[in-house]
């Protein structure tokens, strides 16, 4: 690949050697606008409909412009973390449905359409797929190691004498000065670059250079590991000023040039070579974009917009795995197959009754529809088997995933209003992979059939991840709070419970910890006003809906991590926030974990306190009266 000089070439390129279609030749948006949008958001432009293209030919116009090749490539690399985080967490539910096979490796299938070559994976294949574009996505120029910005340092200084004076804080970088020769002052500019760089890198650990020195050092004790070792031998070339020292050769040399006391030939063809063998930015630049292509060529990327439906299928059945009394994983040929045309993808039981759930399964429409004609086959359901009836009366929740960037109210009401028709016994939710107007679609559905069908937009990966709103919708229907039946009540079928969307937030608490520590646990202890005591933690992760009103997002079992407590409302007067090194790993103290608790508009971060190689921190408090909560953060004596 040829150097590329402007962001507006890459994108050019980009979209042809990958094949991508932004907009059709109507102008309509393309099969791959979203690419587009994501990157818009990934750069941070609000320019609206405005092609990217047209924007960044401006940009590329000015002075002085805002995007170059290697921000806009980081921002492509960016946009794609959504499909990357659909990747792993189908990886994740495909190891979980292999740990209970003794036989043989469980495989997956993608069949989205009439096609005779579905996608298809072991799961060794599948994880390779996903751990390959893992590493592509967090691909980043890496500063050379200290022994080649030093052996750079050395080579500069055969050129000029250095006569600089030392500056504790990392200061902006001018430009370099012009010389008028084209070789050496692309030369001098990329070492002025990479000093730029080299101090961005050095200010993200402190503001002084002591002070980056005793960050880094703590956050990377361990001369012996490698990693460790390059980041400590890099910061301490800043403790040295080798920055400083450089830019004032460079300095040095320009002055020279301009008084003839250097040849600029020579000058450059010492100076270029030693350039070219720093594996930096183009080389960087060069090496991702040919691993972007092969990313954007794999089978589950061109075909992502189908697979949101497998990734929402995957939520459906964690969901189903963790709340059920049993729960069981089918696989024919020893494949789990998400097949057009119907699959029963697993089986579980709950208070004494069998569920499956299914993949397209097709049965009759009821009703007349402008969409549908004989049929309806959504994405997912989850059945009360039954011998005598038919499939949409033991329908108890439908599931139906879509994929439009700017979709008609139309594209969702009529899909859950005929499903909802159909199947008089089921909860109907529809999710939306980009934005929907909920009260809008409220409105458009028919009002006896409102209480058993919900929207949710903007559900993707990322957004589960914060937020669980797809997975607790999905709990709140088929795993309601258990109640004791009474007398009076009708036997045979349990009564429909309403789709409620997510409660709002009105406290949340983050636990976040580094590299150094893997499985750390956040855990919540509520003192009821009864004396008695819940714990929401990774055994029992709560309800926002119900009672406790407090759920936590997710179990993470390696560092670097987070986990998230959210509380919808306050249900009794006193929390304790307790985070456990459940793992052992690590030690627990400052620079190792921090607790960020949001209470309304008010945050508190709490830093861990030496602990002396306890594995518990007690963080804090949460006191609540008269419905006012306030943070008392443990003391250590």
């Amino acid at each position: 690949m040829g150097a590329l000089k402007s962001a507006n070439q890459l994108w050019r390129k980009l979209q042809s050697d990958a094949g991508l279609e932004i907009r059709r030749k109507n102008g309509a948006p393309g099969r791959d606008a979203d690419v587009e949008e994501a990157l818009k958001a990934a750069l941070g432009l609000t320019i609206g409909d405005m092609p990217l293209d047209i924007w960044l030919d401006g940009d590329a116009a000015s002075a002085d412009p805002h995007v170059s090749v290697e921000k806009l490539l980081v921002a492509v690399l960016a946009s794609q973390q959504g499909y990357a985080a659909m990747m792993r967490d189908m990886l994740e539910l495909l190891i979980s449905a292999n740990a209970s096979r003794d036989d043989q490796t469980l495989g997956v299938q993608f069949q989205f359409d009439k096609v005779s070559d579905p996608i298809r994976f072991t799961l060794e294949a599948f994880r390779e797929a996903v751990l390959r574009t893992e590493r592509v996505l967090a691909s980043h120029v890496e500063l050379p190691p200290a022994k080649d910005l030093w052996a750079l340092s050395e080579e500069l200084g055969k050129l000029a004498e250095s006569n600089w004076s030392g500056q504790e804080r990392f200061l902006p970088v001018a430009p370099a000065a012009k010389t008028g020769h084209a070789a050496l002052d692309g030369a001098l500019e990329t070492i002025t670059e990479l000093v730029a760089e080299f101090r961005a890198w050095c200010s993200s650990f402190g503001v002084t250079r002591q002070a980056a020195y005793n960050a880094a050092s703590q956050q990377y004790p361990d001369w012996n590991n490698p990693e460790h070792d390059v980041i400590r031998r890099r910061i301490g070339a800043a403790h040295d000023f080798w920055d400083v020292s450089v830019l004032d050769v460079v300095e040095q040399i320009a002055q020279r040039v301009g008084v003839h006391s250097i040849n600029a030939d020579d000058a450059a063809s010492k100076l270029i070579p030693l350039l070219a063998s720093l594996d930096h930015r183009d080389q960087w630049i060069t090496r991702t974009y040919t691993e972007l292509l092969d990313l954007l060529n794999l089978p589950t990327w061109r075909k992502r917009h189908e697979l949101f439906s497998v990734w929402a299928g995957s939520i459906l059945l964690r969901t189903a795995e963790a709340e059920a009394d049993s729960f069981r994983f089918l696989a024919a040929d020893g494949v789990l197959s998400f097949a057009f045309g119907g699959s029963r993808l697993a089986t579980y039981d709950h208070d004494g009754e069998q569920f499956d759930i299914w993949a397209e399964l097709r049965s009759p429409l009821v009703g007349r529809s402008f969409k549908r004609k004989k049929g309806i086959q959504p994405d997912f359901r989850v059945l009360c088997p039954s011998l005598n009836t038919s499939p949409n009366t033991q329908t108890r929740l439908v599931l139906e995933c879509k994929h439009y960037l700017a979709p008609r109210i139309s594209n969702f009401s009529q899909a859950a209003a005929d499903y909802a028709r159909s199947c008089p016994n089921a909860a109907v939710l529809v999710v939306n992979h980009g934005p929907i107007d909920n009260a809008a679609l409220e409105e458009s559905i028919e009002p006896s059939l409102r209480g058993r069908t919900g929207f949710i937009g903007d559900a993707t990966a990322i957004d589960e991840r914060h937020s669980a709103r797809l997975g607790n919708a999905i709990r709140r229907v088929i795993f309601p709070p258990r109640v004791v039946p009474q007398a009076s009540a009708q036997v045979g079928l349990a009564p429909i419970t309403p789709i409620t969307l997510d409660p709002q937030v009105i406290a949340s608490i983050r636990l976040r910890w580094d590299a150094t520590l893997d499985d750390v646990d956040l855990a919540l202890e509520i003192y009821e006003q009864s004396g008695s005591k819940r714990r929401i933690d990774f055994r029992t992760l709560g309800d926002l809906a119900n009672s406790p009103f407090a759920r936590l997002d997710r179990d993470q079992r390696q560092g670097p991590g987070e986990e998230r407590i959210d509380i919808s409302a306050w249900y009794a007067n006193r929390y304790v926030l307790v985070a456990t090194n459940f793992a052992g790993t690590g030690e627990f103290g400052p620079g190792h974990l921090d607790c960020i608790i949001a209470l309304g508009t008010r945050t508190t971060v709490l830093n861990c306190p030496e602990l002396g190689g306890a594995t518990e921190w007690r963080i804090a408090t949460i006191e609540v009266t008269n419905g006012i909560a306030q943070v008392q953060p443990f003391s250590i004596l």
